[in-house]
């Protein structure tokens, strides 16, 4: 499981490798997402269980940016139609954020970068204007925490 944590000089790490530019790539993930349009929630580093119909948020210690952000749905599954994985910084949408086909695997969204101050409340929500028919499995969700 990756977490974020405040290093003994201040500075952001996590379970996980770091990031090209060397700061530490943060995730959260679930077994399943569903088909329904019900809105779920990721959870932070994975689990197994289909993701939450309530928000599951993790505490920023200190303050930096989210940016980054890639999606895989290593078992894409449905109908085709777009599901939408959202950051939420105490529960407001962020521009962070991808629109990716049920049946595809891939996507990212390189370009839009979210700033948290300690003590936010972070969180992925996941939305679909429309039943997807079948819900994607195994769904990982990582970015770039930059101090």
């Amino acid at each position: 499981m990756t977490t974020i944590q405040q290093g003994p000089a201040g500075q952001v790490v996590s379970g996980g490798a770091p990031s090209a530019a060397g700061n530490p790539i943060i995730g959260w993930g679930a077994g399943n997402v569903s088909a329904t349009t019900t809105t779920r929630y990721l959870f932070p580093g994975y689990d197994m269980n289909l993701a939450q119909t309530s928000p599951i948020q993790v505490r920023a210690p200190v303050p930096g940016t989210l940016r980054n952000l890639r999606l895989r749905q290593n078992v894409p599954a449905g109908n085709g139609l777009p599901i939408v994985y959202t950051l939420r910084v105490n529960g407001v949408p962020t521009a962070l954020a991808v629109s990716i086909a049920s049946t595809a695997s891939d996507a990212s969204d390189l370009v839009n970068a979210v700033a948290v101050a300690a003590g936010d409340l972070l969180d992925w929500q996941i939305t679909k204007a429309a039943g997807v028919g079948s819900g994607p499995n195994d769904v990982a969700l990582e970015c770039e925490w930059s101090p």
